[in-house]
């Protein structure tokens, strides 16, 4: 059976969306990890200040930003 052009596309945005909807659900369905309280955030905070204080203020660039959130991170998962 052949579609016209039309329904085709018709067709296929309608595919299109079903996809979408079915992604968002699936992510709407995964647990969240939660906010850590106050103090654990102040804890990181200090921690991230004695280890990387001085790298904040020379981080100008959003090449320089993004760089010290990469070493931030593996250092975070420890690699």
């Amino acid at each position: 059976m052949r579609f016209s052009g039309h329904r085709h596309r018709i067709i296929m945005q309608f595919l299109l969306m079903v996809t979408c909807i079915a992604a968002v659900s699936e992510l709407a369905a995964q647990q969240k990890t939660p906010v850590p309280d106050a103090q654990a955030q102040q804890t990181a905070k200090k921690a991230a200040a004695e280890i990387f204080g001085s790298h904040f203020g020379q981080a100008k660039t959003a090449a320089d930003k993004t760089a010290l959130a990469t070493d931030m991170m593996n250092a975070a998962a420890g690699v």
